[in-house]
């Protein structure tokens, strides 16, 4: 009882603690009694003990004894791999997980969506995909349009993590209007002010999410950012974190109200830039673009070409210069920029367009998507481009 109604309690209780060392010198042998034992394991999350308890008990549970598993069950394993980060490595294994779901996905997805849920983030997390994409695209539209919202933010998240190309089986747009008309971001702002001892860093990557999927609740973002809040990036020792953050405040400063009165919400001190040359080792179309305007920006009475990252805290490179005293910048569509085997963007690519439109600096695009940056291409690429240089408009429509 005790565990089912405070459960993170449990976790820090000697009892807990000691009956999990006695289940790694006894572990059980009946199969209920290592799913319970793997359940009330996970409540720890990533502990090291209890990470290699569930981790042993996985290894001790065979296929044929995964299949006496009703639904329900094989959904509690699932969800108690996922919450103590282990793996399912065994291919015939996570094979009869993804047939289970395809036998009864239409079930899973509109009666038992925390079940589809809990199979979806154990075959994330194991990298597992192979043929339960196509299976999943090749169902009716109707099904993903009537699927809770949880459902597809979680389908979605597994879908980006493949990069997988048919992700277009439903707008990504339309989630994200979905989650702001949610009870998501009120959970997120609640648990960020009741709840001090909860992580504020998690907090504020959740805040930068729904910043990236254009809520409309801004302003509540940056009244949840006072000083007390963002006193702990301040101590933050994660490359990724200090990153992100400091995004968060760029895009407070570049969307906030207060900014079109010239005064920014936050100033920015700490710099994650990555160096030119990992940059262009990464993209090598960016660094043809790039070395093709060095060398011939000057006939197309471009100046002062360089590599630069326009938006602050954003750092996925463009290619500015100035034409006519006006600082324009040009974007580089690759593959870097886009869900793999895709030609859409990526979330932090789509924020960068939008965020060079607040910031009212003319954008051109440079789409190598399906083509090779040769100097034809790129003469041909700029020479049309010329024609809209006087215009000024940003051609950043690019899904």
């Amino acid at each position: 009882c005790f565990a089912f109604v405070i459960p993170s309690q449990l976790t820090s209780t000697l009892t807990y603690k000691n009956a999990i060392s006695l289940l790694l010198k006894n572990p059980p042998v009946l199969l209920h009694h290592k799913l319970q034992a793997m359940y009330y394991a996970s409540l720890a999350k990533k502990r090291n003990q209890t990470r290699k308890l569930v981790g042993m008990l996985l290894k001790r549970i065979s296929l044929d004894e995964l299949r006496e598993l009703s639904t329900l069950e094989l959904g509690i394993l699932s969800i108690s791999l996922f919450q103590s980060s282990v793996q399912i490595t065994d291919e015939n294994c996570l094979r009869y997980f993804a047939e289970k779901i395809k036998a009864d996905l239409n079930n899973l997805i509109n009666n038992e969506s925390y079940i589809f849920i809990s199979f979806i983030k154990c075959l994330r997390y194991s990298r597992y995909y192979d043929d339960l994409f196509k299976y999943i695209t090749d169902l009716n539209d109707e099904v993903f349009t009537n699927m809770p919202l949880l459902s597809k933010i979680h389908l979605a998240v597994y879908f980006c993590d493949a990069r997988y190309n048919d992700i277009v089986f439903y707008s990504l747009s339309e989630i994200s209007e979905e989650i702001d008309k949610s009870l998501i971001p009120n959970y997120i702002f609640r648990l960020a002010n009741e709840d001090p001892k909860f992580n504020i860093i998690t907090i504020l990557h959740s805040l930068l999410s729904l910043w990236i999927l254009d809520s409309k609740k801004k302003e509540e973002i940056i009244s949840f950012l006072t000083k007390k809040n963002i006193r702990v990036t301040d101590v933050s020792e994660s490359f990724k974190d200090e990153s992100r953050i400091s995004l968060l405040f760029s895009c407070c400063n570049i969307e906030g109200e207060k900014f079109l009165n010239g005064k920014p919400h936050f100033s920015i001190t700490k710099r994650q830039e990555s160096s030119i040359t990992h940059h262009v080792a990464v993209r090598p179309k960016f660094a043809k673009v790039l070395q093709y305007l060095l060398h011939k920006g000057h006939l197309l009475d471009l100046y002062n070409v360089k590599f630069s990252y326009p938006v602050p805290c954003l750092y996925i490179a463009s290619i500015t210069a100035l034409y006519n005293s006006v600082l324009i910048s040009f974007e580089v569509i690759d593959e870097f920029v886009c869900l793999r085997n895709s030609q859409h963007l990526h979330g932090e690519m789509k924020l960068k367009l939008r965020l060079l439109r607040k910031l009212q600096i003319p954008t051109f695009i440079v789409n190598l998507l399906e083509q090779q940056p040769t100097n034809d291409v790129l003469k041909r690429t700029f020479e049309e481009l010329l024609h809209t240089f006087p215009k000024f408009k940003s051609s950043s429509s690019h899904d």
